[in-house]
């Protein structure tokens, strides 16, 4: 299934083998879903494409997102992990960033409301080192410290 983009290859062509995307990027990290895709590249860079419908891309708007798009330039990212319309990364610094929905607050600020995501990644708990973090749907998102 690529209706959404979801392969990076700039179409929304059904693709039944591998296809080379990115060519002029190497990747350290990777993490997908049924509708998107992020990764980190061996530098740093944060990209993401596919659906986009809750701001999930982290690019701050909802539009899809046919290719690998830089996210939250200027940042290092050392890790990704991403949920159906929710995703979180870890950087280079160990601080936790999540965007997308919120769905019963998992975005780690304190509100519980789908319509109160974000569309760019925010730092969750200020202040605190993170190893790692797993996603799971929309509903859970574990962090470790």
């Amino acid at each position: 299934m690529n209706s959404s983009g979801t392969v990076g290859d700039g179409t929304t062509t059904q693709r039944n083998a591998p296809v080379t995307i990115d060519g002029s990027s190497t990747y350290q990290s990777v993490s997908v879903s049924a509708f998107n895709t992020c990764a980190v590249t061996v530098s740093g860079v944060l990209k993401c494409w596919g659906q986009n419908t809750r701001g999930q891309i982290g690019n701050n708007t909802t539009s899809i997102v046919y290719s690998p798009t830089a996210i939250d330039i200027g940042v290092q990212y050392r890790y990704v992990s991403i949920g159906e319309r929710l995703a979180c990364a870890i950087t280079s610094t160990d601080a936790l960033k999540c965007w997308g929905t919120n769905t019963l607050g998992t975005l780690g600020n304190g509100l519980y409301d789908v319509n109160v995501g974000s569309k760019v990644p925010i730092v969750v708990d200020p202040g605190t080192s993170y190893k790692y973090v797993a996603i799971e749907g929309d509903t859970h998102v574990v962090g470790v410290t």
